[in-house]
């Protein structure tokens, strides 16, 4: 018999993200949630049916959030079969409206997050041989 998947996904706390997360319990997997609100990502793993799971708190925008939380699951919960950079945010108003600040912190969020989950658990991954890179962008 297969170990349990292991699959890490960011922006675990609140929509899509917390779907994926119960559909993967669901399906066997242990879950790694992954939120910038420690409310949220602890009511995410309340719900998760088996074992094996945890809740890590990290603002995906920031670089020394993210090596802690990627130190702490890389030490403590392991290498994950599966990671799907999910967390993102959206705007409101029009390009005129929303001042640079804005659209800088969602360049942050939601394309270089990709980037640094990537680079925080790929190398591990291509280590051990094997692993997958989930990739979500919503409007």
């Amino acid at each position: 018999m297969n170990p349990p998947k292991r699959v890490l996904i960011t922006g675990a706390g609140s929509g899509l993200g917390q779907a994926l997360a119960l559909r993967f319990a669901a399906a066997g997997a242990q879950v790694a949630c992954v939120d910038i609100q420690a409310e949220r990502v602890q009511a995410t793993l309340t719900q998760l049916s088996g074992s094996g799971h945890a809740a890590f708190t990290a603002d995906v925008s920031d670089d020394a959030s993210m090596q802690a939380m990627a130190d702490a699951v890389l030490a403590g919960w392991g290498v994950p079969d599966i990671l799907i950079n999910n967390a993102g945010i959206a705007s409101g108003g029009d390009v005129l409206e929303a001042p640079i600040s804005e659209w800088r912190h969602l360049w942050e969020v939601n394309v270089l997050s990709v980037v640094r989950g990537t680079k925080l658990f790929l190398p591990s991954m291509l280590a051990r041989g094997s692993g997958q890179v989930v990739n979500t962008a919503s409007f």
